[in-house]
């Protein structure tokens, strides 16, 4: 699986706009708004949003390795140029999604301020500008279940600014835990005033962006990862699904399913591998989403019509049932973008989990999907017992 670029961050670069937050609150847009607004009109060949998406997915796969900002521009001019994006906005956007050479102007590095504000949620991890989705679900399934031992780890990583600026994690795999903690230092590369990266929602919360570093750093075996390391870790790392990715983080065992099969359709039963009483996930679940050809095979606008993402990774935060039958499964977006909760088949919430304190829908990334649209856009489900 190789997983799709972020669309947020295309679309901010194609704007010319510090952040996402910035162009909504300045334009009064929705972020739905905003992305067909950048991929879709303005004089675009390409009719919809995942479309234009897979122009950018297919550029970024003419790059092998590290190139110059002047090489990506001449190998990919006919592919952008033919689709209506100029070569102003490509030049803004290709340092997004290829290993090009040069720095970025508002590019820095800077000191981790804090590693936790307030408490660990699973609303904090956000994902930035590489294609990690898998491991920001995972990191968002983790908190959302396994919050207390997330949050111990965490105060383990050495972390203690001024005195001690370096993070430390140790990883596991199907056998248990890896030798020895891995270390990187506490600095996390910046766009501007923000995380270029993994970020949380907490103002001066650093956890998602140092655990994010700690990961590639394993990954691509190096001891402070470049933007081409961010950029490869996808690549580097095989097939890269998120309930290795979770297993990784903190251990356990994973396992998954196809969705479409006989287990798969009553995965949240009671006697599904996943069913439970309150309806709320035990353990950090997973899911990832079809492929674009497949998705459109249901309908050639998917995104428009259903706001769910191709070849992309969600948590799973529980499902919401009546009269014993299940009727929405409630997932949080990497992304954490709002949702247009007019699309059919959402619920406008919020979820009442028992247990818990109500969740909001349709903010934060998080959403409630029915049953129908679950499955026929959802590919395969994973998880961590632990």
């Amino acid at each position: 699986m190789k997983w799709l670029p972020n669309p947020y961050v295309i679309a901010q670069r194609l704007a010319n706009a510090p952040n996402l937050l910035s162009i909504i609150r300045s334009d009064g847009k929705t972020a739905d708004a905003f992305l067909r607004d950048m991929f879709v009109s303005r004089g675009r060949r390409q009719k919809t949003v995942i479309s234009a998406l897979r122009v950018f997915r297919d550029i970024a796969d003419l790059f092998d390795g590290p190139v110059s900002l002047s090489q990506a521009i001449d190998k990919s001019k006919e592919m952008w140029a033919r689709e209506g994006y100029t070569a102003e906005e490509i030049a803004r956007v290709l340092p997004h999604i290829t290993p090009t050479i040069e720095p970025i102007s508002s590019e820095r590095l800077a000191d981790a301020d804090k590693l936790i504000v307030n408490s660990v949620s699973y609303l904090d991890p956000v994902q930035g500008d590489t294609g990690d989705c898998y491991l920001i679900s995972a990191m968002s399934a983790l908190a959302w279940t396994k919050r207390a031992l997330l949050t111990t780890r965490l105060n383990e990583s050495g972390f203690a600014p001024p005195a001690n600026r370096s993070f430390e994690w140790r990883f596991h795999n199907d056998t248990g835990a890896v030798d020895g903690p891995l270390k990187v230092s506490a600095r996390i590369m910046m766009d501007g005033s923000t995380p270029r990266y993994a970020r949380s929602t907490s103002p001066g919360e650093d956890w998602p962006s140092l655990l994010e570093k700690a990961y590639v750093a394993k990954v691509c075996e190096v001891s402070d990862p470049s933007r081409a390391n961010y950029r490869s870790i996808d690549a580097k790392n095989e097939g890269s699904l998120p309930s290795s990715a979770c297993q990784a983080l903190l251990g356990g065992d994973v396992q998954g399913m196809e969705l479409n099969t006989e287990e798969g359709n009553k995965i949240f039963t009671s006697e599904g591998l996943l069913g439970t009483r309150s309806g709320v996930m035990s353990k950090p679940v997973m899911a990832w989403t079809k492929l674009e050809e497949d998705l459109e095979e249901i309908d050639p606008a998917a995104w428009e019509v259903t706001g769910i993402w191709p070849r992309h990774a969600y948590a799973v935060l529980g499902v919401m049932r009546s009269n014993d039958r299940l009727t929405h499964v409630v997932i949080r977006n990497p992304y954490g973008a709002e949702t247009d909760k007019s699309r059919a088949g959402y619920h406008d919430g919020p979820w009442d989990p028992d247990g818990r304190p109500p969740v909001p829908l349709n903010e934060n990334g998080v959403f409630a999907i029915s049953r129908k649209l679950f499955y026929d856009n959802f590919e395969d489900i994973g998880w961590v017992d632990h």
